[in-house]
């Protein structure tokens, strides 16, 4: 394989997950439902753990980055360790990636509700209100139509 084909790749994947990152559904609470995690999910199953990673790190660099000393940036920062997690279970193997992806919404989860909450000072209950419960249904969706994608894209990587 061509040596600047992985880099080229996980360019393009960390401006894709930009891309998707701007697309958002606005909700009464202060965070919008977006479509960054599907391009992690994506992404990450895709490529190898470091190439993975970089996209990760490309897309923060892209926006985001500013925002992580924010109320929701525990939720940015913890896509590092996810897309790692999901690379490490996902590339080449088809077994477990929606039991990889799950466990990788949950990581995603618990450091950003962590971070929340301390810059916050709320209490779990109301974190987890604010900033998971409305998320799940999605999160599940997006996580299925990232291993149907994977299949599909796959083929031509």
């Amino acid at each position: 394989m061509n040596q600047s084909k992985p880099w080229l790749i996980s360019a393009l994947f960390g401006g894709s997950i930009y891309i998707l990152s701007s697309i958002s559904i606005p909700l009464p609470g202060m965070i919008p439902i977006t479509l960054m995690t599907l391009g992690v999910y994506i992404s990450s199953m895709l490529q190898e753990k470091k190439f993975a990673v970089m996209s990760i790190l490309i897309f923060l660099i892209l926006g985001p980055f500013a925002r992580i000393p924010t109320i929701t940036g525990g939720y940015l920062y913890s896509l590092i360790p996810a897309s790692y997690f999901i690379s490490h279970m996902c590339y080449q193997k088809e077994k477990n990636a929606m039991l990889s992806l799950l466990f990788a919404s949950l990581l995603i989860y618990t450091i950003g509700t962590i971070h929340f909450i301390l810059m916050t000072k709320s209490p779990l209950i109301n974190a987890l209100l604010s900033c998971v419960i409305p998320f799940l249904p999605g999160d599940c969706i997006k996580i299925i139509i990232s291993v149907y994608m994977n299949k599909k894209i796959k083929k031509y990587l």
